[in-house]
């Protein structure tokens, strides 16, 4: 059902605080392309190349519920302390909801800083689309914090790609703007939020790299992180058509056309050399963070993560990064 143009005014309106998070007339198109006759409700789910996120098919336990509910993709309830699978207090969302385009749209974090190739009506299409070949009219539902990781990821793609352009041409300035945003990213909300243990020290090992003297070891970290961010999971679905879930073969040009333009542009950007072998040993680390194996929220192994999580955030040129949201016991949360 198509929402009018006042009742949706009025909603995005509420969304102020202090000003709209969004523009009302992206808004709007988002929200009729949801309502229009063509959109392909009901098919089963495709690959989303955006990553890897939770999702459960069982209900949150209802809490508090939400004050204001500007979309029919909001379902009211929010996650249960003390879960480890979900964020207490963030609101469920309804992903096969006939408005979720424009939920989506809501959940733009406008206040992160953002490189002039980011433009934000073309990145909500983009991230709106990789939900609707996921999830649409699927019954599934899936925490905002989800959703605002999506777009989190795509602002750290960005500076990448910032970062690789300006390394290119050989502009400094502009080349140590995106290092100094790619190091503080790793505290962004979500980041922290959603850090089971590895997302944050991971990224920090990689702009440790990224931020060496050494012009050969910076470059091979910043392809390597393209690498793995990018190209790797289209070889691998290039590799592996078939959804394991559905049967069905994926449309690989499909995904293709589908990524975002900060996608696009790091694809263009891989210079084609193999570097799984820097992935590999960046990754290793996370095995050397501690000798203990209970990683419960306020075990030794979170203080173990937080003394490594400072020494590799210090290394990347960050050196007061956010506490871990799990060194608390009383913890749960995402990852």
């Amino acid at each position: 059902m198509s929402i009018p143009d006042d009742e949706l005014d009025r909603r995005l309106a509420a969304l102020a605080d202090p000003t709209p998070l969004i523009d009302p007339a992206a808004a709007r198109a988002l929200v009729r392309e949801a309502a229009a006759p063509s959109r392909r409700r009901g098919r089963k789910r495709a690959w989303m190349i955006a990553g890897a996120l939770a999702l459960t098919g069982a209900l949150a336990v209802p809490t508090t519920a939400v004050a204001i509910r500007l979309f029919e993709a909001q379902t009211g309830r929010v996650g249960a302390p003390g879960m480890t699978e979900e964020l207490a207090g963030d609101e469920w969302i309804d992903l096969g909801a006939e408005d979720l385009d424009g939920d989506i749209a809501s959940a733009a974090p406008r206040e992160l800083p953002v490189p002039e190739s980011i433009d934000w009506e073309s990145t909500i299409v983009a991230v709106a689309g990789q939900f609707e070949r996921s999830f649409g009219g699927e019954n599934a539902e899936m925490q905002r914090i989800g959703i605002v990781s999506v777009y989190e990821r795509e602002i750290w793609l960005a500076w990448l790609r910032e970062w690789i352009e300006a390394d290119r041409v050989g502009d400094d300035a502009r080349r140590d703007t995106a290092l100094a945003v790619l190091a503080e990213a790793p505290d962004w909300p979500t980041f922290v939020a959603t850090d089971g243990g590895g997302i944050r020290f991971v990224m920090w090992s990689y702009i440790a790299r990224i931020a060496s003297d050494d012009p050969a070891v910076r470059r091979d970290a910043a392809q390597a992180l393209l690498q793995q961010e990018v190209v790797d999971p289209l070889v691998w679905l290039e590799e592996n058509p078939i959804d394991a879930m559905t049967g069905e073969r994926i449309d690989v040009d499909e995904v293709i056309a589908g990524l975002s333009p900060t996608q696009a542009a790091l694809r263009e950007l891989w210079d084609g050399r193999d570097r799984t072998a820097v992935n590999d040993e960046i990754h290793a680390g996370i095995a050397e963070i501690s000798d203990e194996t209970d990683t419960t929220p306020g075990s030794q192994w979170w203080r173990d993560h937080e003394r490594a999580l400072r020494e590799i955030a210090a290394a990347a040129g960050h050196p007061d990064p956010l506490p871990s949201a799990r060194l608390d016991p009383a913890a749960g949360g995402e990852g």
